[in-house]
């Protein structure tokens, strides 16, 4: 039995050094290319509001976030919150997750709480930085 040699094609030339590794260099170089743009794709980031040891004391929530520099919010959410059981107040957990939707970096989040059935509403503004994984807010009153 005899091997044949593969026959080559008219006008074929072989592929150069470079031109083999350039195939090899296209994913490393799409890949840093993208690390550079990554931090402003949208991604969902949680927020865990912490509205301490009064927070049974919160009967409604308002929440809205805007991206710094942006004149209109993004999003935001109203939480309305019941009497227990035994119909005594029970208000708002201590700790609230809230998903935001948007690119990594500085946030402002709003605050309207309204306390009992008294209609008293505090508001307050703060700024966080979201880098697409949890973040703890503290709310102090």
């Amino acid at each position: 039995m005899t091997t044949q040699e593969p026959e080559a094609k008219a006008g074929a030339t072989p592929k150069s050094g470079l031109r083999r590794w350039a195939g090899w260099l296209v994913v490393p170089v799409g890949l840093l290319l993208a690390s550079q743009f990554w931090p402003s794709w949208p991604r969902t980031h949680s927020l865990v509001l912490d509205l301490g040891g009064n927070s049974a004391e919160i009967s409604g929530l308002e929440v809205t976030w805007t991206l710094v520099g942006e004149d209109s919010p993004r999003g935001g959410a109203r939480r309305q919150f019941t009497a227990g059981a035994d119909g005594g107040p029970k208000g708002a957990p201590r700790r609230l997750s809230q998903p935001i939707y948007g690119p990594s970096g500085a946030w402002e989040i709003h605050l309207a709480r309204e306390r009992g059935g008294r209609g008293d509403k505090t508001t307050s503004q703060h700024r966080v930085t979201l880098e697409g994984e949890e973040t703890i807010l503290f709310i102090k009153d």
